[in-house]
């Protein structure tokens, strides 16, 4: 039976109090109240953005379902995992320090930023799934075992994922390190004759994967994470991907993850998407 699903039109325009308001209003419109018990451990699953990013959901549009959960007597954490790439995301400290910046924690929600995975993105728990690609799935530790989640995710498109919303934002995001290789390993790039040498995929490889000499870029497959951010940062078309079965192999894997991440809490999950 398929899940129903709430609308409500809003707009940036309208400022962060106002979104929150909305958002605030669709939980209860939902009933959304019934996914969460009293003294539930709620992780409350966002991306905290990026230096230099506005790509996400900024924190006081999510403070009045945090305030909702509060009301229920549940004790809310906002958090999210570490990334493979290195970057302020890439281990615990930085991570939080980046999400106290953006008001995700006590002071801007009310309640506390936890990471979910570990000082290292190493914290995680086996969950058994007997998937079609995957037979067990590493899920984030603090995410495995909490009660409850309530997913905050906005859509977005992706070069290997394709369109990125909550399936994404569960699948790949409440994966530990090992869950988010898992993912990434079907993909294979490659650099051809059409490579001008510019050196613009190097800078934005976030594995540090890629050398140059002075024909073309080369990239090292044990450093390459899949992520396909020289793909999209070519512009002479010369990266080349595995597309076809290795693709819908990522994308089955990303969903697989996303059924352990959900296991055991059928019915006391909430998923709001920003379009």
């Amino acid at each position: 039976m398929a899940s129903k699903v709430y609308l409500i039109r809003a707009s940036r325009d309208e400022g962060e109090d106002v979104i929150s308001e909305k958002a605030r209003a669709l939980f209860r419109a939902g009933g959304f109240s019934d996914c969460f018990k009293e003294n539930d451990l709620t992780a409350v699953k966002v991306h905290v953005g990026e230096d230099g990013n506005t790509t996400y959901i900024t924190a006081p549009c999510i403070k009045g379902l945090a305030e909702e959960l509060l009301a229920l007597n549940t004790k809310p954490f906002v958090t999210d995992t570490t990334t493979l790439y290195v970057g302020r995301r890439h281990n615990a400290v930085d991570h939080a320090i980046l999400a106290a910046e953006h008001g995700f924690g006590l002071e801007g929600l009310g309640i506390p930023w936890i990471p979910p995975d570990g000082l290292s993105g190493s914290s995680a728990e086996a969950v058994e799934i007997n998937g079609e690609i995957n037979k067990e799935v590493f899920i984030a530790h603090s995410i495995s075992r909490c009660q409850s989640i309530l997913s905050v995710a906005h859509f977005t498109g992706h070069v290997a994922s394709g369109l990125g919303a909550t399936l994404k934002t569960i699948g790949m995001g409440c994966a530990s390190k090992h869950g988010k290789m898992a993912q990434h390993a079907a993909l294979t790039l490659e650099i051809g004759d059409d490579c001008t040498s510019c050196g613009l995929c190097r800078e934005y490889c976030p594995a540090d994967a890629i050398t140059l000499d002075e024909v073309r870029a080369h990239i090292d497959q044990d450093k390459c994470i899949g992520c396909g951010e020289c793909m999209a940062m070519c512009r002479s078309g010369a990266v080349r991907c595995n597309w076809g079965q290795e693709t819908e192999v990522m994308q089955k894997s990303m969903a697989e993850h996303a059924f352990g991440a959900l296991k055991g809490k059928e019915d006391r999950a909430a998923f709001f998407n920003f379009v």
